[in-house]
């Protein structure tokens, strides 16, 4: 079961690969994140929106947030 380190070290290296392809933005959403991260199932969304939150920072932009029991959603626009 990942942890709340493994979804941030995957967000950081998103950004980070982003960053070394010219981009300016790196576009994440938790479904995304959870179709990468080894191991996770829907089961891990808290510890995923909980990194995606804590990763945040001034400048980030919330591009879609829907929260929910079945249709929770969250997409984060980082700057890189």
């Amino acid at each position: 079961m990942p942890t709340v380190q493994d979804f941030r070290g995957y967000i950081s290296r998103t950004k980070l690969k982003a960053a070394d392809q010219g981009a300016s933005i790196a576009e994440l959403s938790v479904e995304g994140i959870l179709s990468c991260v080894p191991g996770s199932s829907r089961d891990d969304m808290p510890l995923c929106l909980e990194a995606m939150r804590a990763e945040a920072q001034v400048g980030d932009k919330t591009v879609k947030a829907r929260y929910g029991n079945k249709k929770t959603n969250l997409t984060i626009a980082y700057q890189v």
